[in-house]
């Protein structure tokens, strides 16, 4: 049990660092792919809250089905269905 917690403690851990860490490098993706709509989907394209809140949901969604891999047989409860 307390390895599981561990491991648990660790993958949020390291998903703090990857959804802060990809999310500043989706803040500019927008401007180096010359303003591409389709990349528009996922970077903030101007200064409003909602493009900023974007930032941060695709990295965390992103995390969230790599991190279910891993816990999907230990947690039981990992998604609200």
């Amino acid at each position: 049990m307390e390895s599981y917690r561990r491991l648990i403690l660790n993958l949020e851990l390291i998903g703090i660092i990857f959804i802060v860490f990809l999310g500043s490098m989706l803040h500019f993706t927008f401007e180096l792919s010359g303003r591409n709509p389709l990349v528009g989907i996922f970077p903030a394209v101007n200064e409003s809250v909602w493009e900023h809140l974007k930032l941060a949901f695709w990295p965390a969604m992103l995390y969230a089905f790599i991190e279910y891999r891993y816990l999907k047989k230990i947690v039981s409860n990992f998604l609200f269905l």
